[in-house]
């Protein structure tokens, strides 16, 4: 029996042997999209979502303060129809996506050519619109929904270093002795060590 990993091996591999044919869309994983005489397995819209996060902080009798938390996971949504009549078995190409999805496996997307990472299904909801004699289905839309891969956070040691770097640019610390145009730090006492002054003397059961 085929595992993901040699389905997935094997479509990377198609879709890459049809890159100088003009037939290749693109690929997602184990579907690879292509449109030819013989073939067609494609996606009839494409919707990509980039947000982004932040901290609306509350300020009495003002409006809120918003702070810029950092970029959330881009989404994608592939609108797909496979037909039994145009060369793909529109059950089998579900079942690949389900069996990445069930998985939790991040999958390459390339679209024309271009690679855009690695990316996760997380949603695949499916429509069967007609169906064979023998119950099998002939044509389906499904809507497959996509967010961003990261596999690596930054290290204790590169966090602290953007934030001392970070710092650094709006305090001056690390920097100069003083920031330009604050006051000159005010003369230190200095601290007399040594005297004949007994540090036991006026102390109850301490003096020699």
């Amino acid at each position: 029996m085929a595992t993901l990993g040699s389905i997935v091996s094997t479509a990377v591999n198609f879709g890459l042997s049809q890159l100088g044919t003009g037939s290749l869309i693109g690929l997602l994983g184990p579907c690879v999209f292509v449109c030819s005489a013989n073939q067609v397995r494609t996606f009839s819209a494409l919707r990509r979502i980039t947000t982004a996060r932040f901290a609306d902080h509350e300020v009495i009798n003002q409006k809120q303060v918003s702070e810029f938390t950092g970029a959330d996971l881009d989404e994608i949504e592939l609108e797909m129809m496979f037909h039994g009549d145009l060369g793909v078995s529109p059950e089998g190409e579900v079942e690949k996506l389900r069996a990445v999805a069930r998985m939790g496996e991040p999958v390459m997307l390339m679209l024309g050519g271009t690679y855009h990472g690695k990316w996760t299904i997380r949603e695949i909801p499916e429509e069967w619109l007609f169906m064979y004699s023998d119950g099998g289905c002939q044509v389906m839309t499904l809507t497959v929904t996509i967010k961003e891969f990261v596999d690596s956070v930054p290290s204790t040691a590169q966090s602290k270093q953007a934030q001392v770097e970070n710092t650094r640019g709006e305090t001056g610390a690390g920097g100069p002795e003083r920031l330009p145009g604050s006051p000159a730090p005010t003369q230190k006492r200095a601290l007399k060590v040594g005297g004949s002054r007994d540090p036991y003397q006026g102390v109850v059961g301490l003096s020699k």
